[in-house]
């Protein structure tokens, strides 16, 4: 699993843009999350050793974002691409 920390996040590292809140998730694990505060628009990157993967087993990327009620300019197409090695 790849966590919000481990990508590369536009303006991340601005605590005018982006809150870093810690969930529980349901496994009870604590991580951290990625809060989007403050920007006109969103850009990440990340990297997974596929090495890490069974062969033979069907695998799945999930994206998850989450929206609050003050959010806005969610009502564009949102382009999502998977890069696979070579």
């Amino acid at each position: 699993m790849v966590y919000a920390r481990d990508l590369s996040i536009s303006w991340a590292e601005d605590d005018r843009n982006w809150l870093w809140p810690s969930l529980q998730e349901t496994s009870g694990v604590v991580i951290d999350a990625a809060e989007l505060i403050n920007e006109c628009w969103l850009e990440v990157h990340g990297k997974f050793k596929t090495t890490k993967l069974s062969p033979g087993t069907l695998s799945e990327v999930v994206f998850v974002v989450k929206l609050k009620s003050s959010a806005d300019g969610w009502d564009v197409p949102v382009n999502v691409s998977l890069t696979l090695p070579w």
